[in-house]
């Protein structure tokens, strides 16, 4: 046999050609191949046939006439080794995976992997004339077993790490599931006896209910060759039900059919619970908001309202289809008076409470105390506004009512109707109109004496009338005085009469008392009522902050992460909510004691204000509308300080005081002293930290109060002094 190319093509092709029919070519076989053929002669293995597919993977260069070290001098030692004991022994070679690293058209580096077999060829003589070598790709299939094996290998790992998690593996075809304890157990039987069953004796184990959805899942993923989910319940080898959560992966082999699916499975019961119980609280919480008398909605920073709860969609006429995702604007027009508030509480980042007013869909005008404050997600970033309003139209028109009463009694005035009297206390003498003195019960108004209108007083109130009536005889400039009181009366109802006037004096001498006398029963009677709405008002507003402070807790205990956050804003609704108790406890419109606003504010963090906490100043009644800034400052104040100041430790000492002052203007002026001692030299003082949360939002709320604020360290800890107007521009 020679080494020319031509003929040792035609030696092969003959003996091929010997067992094939005679119409067959077998060069057509061997070039139409997509696997790569070659053929080697002799010792060093020369090439005398490549095809076509051969020559393309080692980038198109022509190797007919090379040896196997000329034509891939990069292949390994191992690989010249097979060839040459094929070719010594005349046995066959197989390798299931053989790497193979060669530059392709592009002169770059690529690596395959092969199924690679070595067969000898013999002569016409009989005696070995070279090597037959096919190689198969199998590129695709060696990476996804190993990546498999990788996975596995991962997958083993983390079941070991979080312990209780089963895992199996199924082998299809033989239909025999491998399992860990854990899935044993999960499917109601011992690790010794669940090893090699098949499929359907762990299906027994999932609930009749659930079964059917879970064997459609299986049957999908094993005709795709796909992913594997599922949630369903379990009856363990305890006998109890148990919620589980699987999730698997079937692969195919390389005829497209089923062959492993592996996978775990997790006790997801108690997540399934307290989902469960969220979903309930949720309910109870939303259905509570639902049949509330109070409008309670949220808005994105662009206004879109996010929420709102049933009662608002009914007085308004909408729908959460018709409102969600819309605006003030797009319900009302560009001159919407509505979205105002919002933007303030968007801008500022603190909490604020306005008096608004709005039309319901029916057309009425409604009038409401609303509470707004910025939504923040749990890393406390802002995204979006809340409002909870309570409706008090009532009080409004109650308010309205009483303004008109107050008319009345002026046109009553100007028509001669109130009754005027001047008394003389040297004499006890009195004078009067017969209006006045009917107001008294006196038919004649010549008939009245001092004792006569001290008869005609409820027996109750006659101390308040003597006690009026020694400020009237003392020696004091001229003043005015008014008194109020009962006139006793045989009816269930008693009348009220308002007695307001003027003491004149002479040389220190009172000489006169002149004044008015009307009857203001039905003034008294809306007083009544409006002391009753305001405490009404006072229970909701309660409520709303428990509301929003159980809103807020169940939302932590979905989001742990959230914990810590959660509890800073409860406890600066707490805060809030004690100094609007102190408001709302008065009249409903009357300023507060600063004094007794401080004393509720700080009161939670050290049972001994007066002692460890000191406040002195004059009693000062603080508007109510500087109420929730001038409490949402003094609360982060007395945070800091029980963190990181005098109140954190026990011979620490906090002072507030204060002190007005009058401007040029005229504006009385609040300075308010924040001193804290640390009874020791403050070594590294900590500055307030800008641009922190606790921060902004006491320069909001000092901004809100059109306030200024000067901070600096003392020797033992930190001084601020606040400068606030006591009447603001709305």
């Amino acid at each position: 046999m020679t080494s020319g190319p031509t003929k040792t093509d035609d030696n092969v092709l003959s003996q091929l050609a010997q067992s094939l029919p005679a119409s067959f070519d077998p060069a057509s076989l061997l070039v139409t191949s997509p696997s790569l053929i070659s053929i080697h002669e002799g010792g060093e293995h020369r090439f005398v046939f490549a095809h076509a597919p051969h020559d393309a993977a080692f980038g198109g260069r022509r190797v007919v006439g090379l040896s196997i070290r000329e034509a891939m001098p990069h292949v390994g030692t191992q690989h010249i080794e097979r060839f040459d004991r094929v070719f010594a022994t005349g046995e066959g070679d197989e390798q299931p995976a053989v790497k193979s690293i060669y530059k392709d058209a592009d002169g770059q580096k690529r690596t395959r992997w092969y199924r690679h077999s070595l067969q000898p060829w013999r002569g016409s003589d009989g005696q070995i004339g070279g090597v037959i070598s096919h190689a198969y790709d199998v590129t695709d299939h060696y990476e996804a077993i190993e990546a498999l094996r990788k996975r596995t290998a991962e997958l083993e790992f983390a079941l070991d790490v979080a312990g209780g998690v089963g895992s199996w593996d199924w082998d299809v075809g033989a239909d025999r599931l491998t399992v860990n304890d854990p899935f044993a157990a999960l499917f109601g039987m011992a690790s010794s006896e669940a090893q090699g069953l098949p499929i359907a004796r762990f299906l027994d184990a999932i609930l009749p209910e659930d079964r059917p959805q879970v064997e459609a899942a299986i049957t999908a993923a094993i005709a795709a060759g796909g992913d594997y989910a599922q949630d369903y319940r379990v009856q363990t080898i305890a006998g109890d039900i148990r919620w589980v959560k699987a999730r698997g992966r079937c692969f195919l082999d390389e005829q497209g059919k089923a062959a492993r699916f592996p996978g775990v499975v997790f006790d997801i019961t108690k997540q399934v619970e307290e989902r469960r119980e969220g979903e309930q609280t949720y309910a109870l919480l939303k259905s509570f908001l639902d049949n509330s008398a109070s409008y309670v909605f949220a808005k994105d920073l662009d206004g879109r309202y996010l929420l709102a709860n049933q009662f608002y969609l009914d007085t308004f006429g909408e729908t959460e289809g018709s409102l969600y995702g819309r605006t003030d604007r797009d319900r009302f027009g560009d001159m919407e008076p509505y979205s105002i508030n919002d933007r303030r509480v968007a801008e500022t980042g603190a909490a604020m409470e306005f008096e608004e007013h709005a039309v319901r869909a029916d057309g009425e005008v409604i009038h409401a105390i609303s509470v707004k404050f910025p939504l923040r997600d749990s890393s406390g970033v802002m995204f979006g506004t809340g409002s909870l309003s309570t409706d008090v139209t009532d009080r409004k028109r109650t308010e309205a009512a009483l303004a008109e009463s107050e008319e009345r009694r002026m046109r009553a005035m100007t028509a001669g109707k109130i009754g005027t009297f001047e008394y003389y206390p040297a004499d006890a003498r009195i004078v009067c109109d017969k209006i006045a003195a009917s107001l008294f019960g006196f038919e004649d108004d010549r008939a009245i004496s001092l004792e006569g209108v001290i008869e005609a007083i409820h027996p109750d109130d006659r101390i308040t009338w003597h006690d009026s009536l020694a400020q009237v005889r003392e020696p004091l400039p001229d003043h005015g005085l008014t008194m109020e009181f009962r006139l006793a009366g045989s009816g269930n109802k008693d009348r009220w009469i308002e007695v307001a006037g003027e003491v004149v004096h002479d040389s220190q001498r009172p000489v006169v008392f002149t004044g008015t006398a009307r009857d203001i029963t039905e003034r008294k009677g809306y007083e009544d009522r409006l002391r009753y709405l305001n405490r009404e008002l006072n229970h909701r507003v309660k409520n709303l902050f428990a509301v929003v402070r159980g809103m807020i807790r169940m939302t932590a205990r979905q989001d742990p992460a959230s914990a810590p956050f959660a509890q800073r804003a409860v406890d600066r609704i707490d805060a809030l909510a004690a100094a609007h108790t102190i408001g709302l406890e008065t009249e409903g419109t009357e300023p507060v004691d600063l004094a007794e606003l401080l004393t509720a504010i700080l009161r939670p963090f050290s049972m001994k204000v007066g002692e460890q906490i000191r406040l002195s100043g004059p009693p000062i009644a603080i508007p109510r509308r500087i109420i929730t800034p001038l409490t949402l400052t003094v609360y982060e104040l007395a945070i800091n300080a029980f963190k990181h100041g005098a109140l954190s430790c026990s011979d620490g000492k906090l002072f507030v005081e204060w002190t007005t002052s009058q401007m040029a203007d005229e504006t009385s002026m609040l300075e308010l002293r924040w001193v804290e001692d640390c009874c020791e030299p403050v070594s590294n003082p900590v500055k307030i930290r800008e641009g922190g949360l606790g921060q902004r939002l006491i320069d909001a709320s000092v901004a809100q109060m059109s306030g200024t604020r000067q901070s600096e360290w003392g020797e033992t800890g930190l001084h601020l002094t606040f400068t606030l107007p006591l009447e603001i521009t709305p």
